[in-house]
């Protein structure tokens, strides 16, 4: 998959990498073309939108049996 960012997702994605220790990213938009490389197909994603998300460690559960 292969997109173009607007300048401002892009600094989501920085800030995230720079303040959180673990992230996760969300990317959407529409498929677009497919394209042959040596490595495979590559489908554009146009008109992508990224949601970056905080991912923070579970807290095991305590038996208290």
């Amino acid at each position: 998959m292969v997109t173009t960012l607007k300048p401002k997702a892009w600094k989501k994605l920085e800030k995230a990498q720079a303040e959180w220790p673990q992230w996760v990213a969300s990317m959407t938009g529409k498929l677009g073309a497919q394209v042959n490389s040596n490595d495979g197909t590559i489908v554009m994603l146009e008109d992508a939108a990224v949601q970056v998300f905080e991912k923070k460690a579970k807290v095991a559960a305590v038996d208290n049996s």
